[in-house]
């Protein structure tokens, strides 16, 4: 869904981004498909809301399942916690590489990945704006570090 890589994964973010791929989180993976579809609704009901909110959803209906997606989703957390690590340690290897111009924009753009009061959509719009009103030069400097 989204052009460019957000860094902050909210538990939200990454089961509202499954469910736009029609795929379906890895805490589900085998689970019944009424449990698959409820938990589609809830992030269809919520995908507009900002990311704060859809983990308060996914955590509360989450809560209502059984032992094993939650034991599931205890581990996807874990998981999800992990990426967000090796992804700052990344990003930080990158910035210092960065050019001033390239820093400035990261700034930017790493802010609205840290909004919680934004919805992923927003979050992708808006880095995507600053992204496509970048000189060459620098977008193409950003790319070549997103892509390790």
């Amino acid at each position: 869904m989204f052009k460019y890589a957000i860094l902050f994964i909210s538990l939200g973010a990454v089961a509202f981004i499954a469910a736009q791929d029609n795929g379906v989180p890895p805490f589900l993976a085998g689970a019944p498909p009424n449990v698959v579809s409820s938990f589609g609704a809830l992030i269809q009901a919520n995908a507009n809301k900002p990311d704060s909110e859809i983990d308060k959803a996914v955590e509360a209906w989450v809560a209502t399942q059984d032992a094993s997606i939650k034991t599931k989703f205890a581990d996807f957390k874990k998981q999800v916690h992990q990426m967000n690590s090796e992804a700052e340690k990344a990003h930080q290897a990158a910035l210092a590489k960065f050019s001033p111009e390239a820093k400035a924009a990261d700034q930017k753009m790493s802010a609205i990945a840290a909004n919680g009061a934004l919805s992923p959509q927003q979050k992708g719009e808006q880095i995507d704006a600053i992204m496509k009103s970048l000189p060459p030069s620098v977008k193409s400097e950003i790319e070549k570090a997103m892509q390790g």
